[in-house]
C-alpha cells in the first residue's frame, strides 16, 4: 500500500532544491566512497588536497610498509612521521625507537590512521604545498625540497610509482 501525499506531510516543508542538494550529496559521497575506500582517508577528500588522494594514499602505502611495519601498527604512524619541533602537529605523543639506517628517532604517536591522515594534511598546509601536481615525480620533487625523506629521490619515486 502506498502513502498518500497527506500522509507525507514532512516531503512538503523542503522545497524541491533542498531535496536535490540531499540526493546530490549522497551520490557524491558514494562516488567519494567507491574511489577511496579507506575511510581513515576521508580527512584528504574533504580538504583542499581531494586531487592528490591517490599519491597521499600511496605514500601512506610507502612509508608504511603497506601497513605492516612497527610505527604503522602499532603507533598509527602511516607516513613515518618523526616528532615535529617546529610546526604545529595532531599527534597525541611520541615514541623512540630505531630508523631505517640504525640510528634512534623520535616518532608521533596517533591515535589512529584518520589523525595521522590530518596530521600530515596539516605539514602540506605548514609547506605551503600546491593543491595539484602535474605528476608522481613532482610531488615527490616537492617532498624532497620539504626534507620529507632522505633516500635518493630517483629511488624514492621508483618506489612510490609501484604503490599507485
Amino acid at each position: 500500500m502506498a502513502l498518500s501525499k497527506k500522509s507525507r506531510p514532512y516531503l512538503k516543508s523542503f522545497p524541491m532544491w533542498a531535496k536535490w542538494l540531499v540526493i546530490l550529496l549522497i551520490v557524491s559521497v558514494l562516488f567519494l566512497y567507491t574511489r577511496i575506500k579507506k575511510v581513515w582517508m576521508w580527512p584528504v577528500l574533504f580538504s583542499r588536497y581531494i586531487g592528490i588522494a591517490p599519491y597521499i594514499y600511496a605514500l601512506s602505502r610507502l612509508e608504511s610498509g603497506d601497513f605492516s611495519n612497527t610505527l604503522s601498527t602499532g603507533y598509527n604512524n602511516i607516513f613515518s612521521m618523526k616528532y615535529p619541533t617546529k610546526r604545529p602537529s595532531l599527534n597525541t605523543g611520541s615514541i623512540l625507537l630505531d630508523g631505517v639506517d640504525g640510528g634512534d628517532y623520535v616518532w608521533s604517536v596517533y591515535s589512529g590512521k584518520s589523525q595521522a591522515v590530518r596530521d600530515f594534511l596539516l605539514w602540506l598546509d605548514y609547506n605551503n604545498a600546491p593543491i595539484s601536481f602535474s605528476s608522481s615525480s613532482q610531488f615527490i620533487s616537492f617532498l624532497k625540497s620539504k626534507g620529507y625523506f632522505e633516500m635518493d629521490e630517483t629511488q624514492y619515486l621508483q618506489s612510490f610509482n609501484s604503490k599507485l
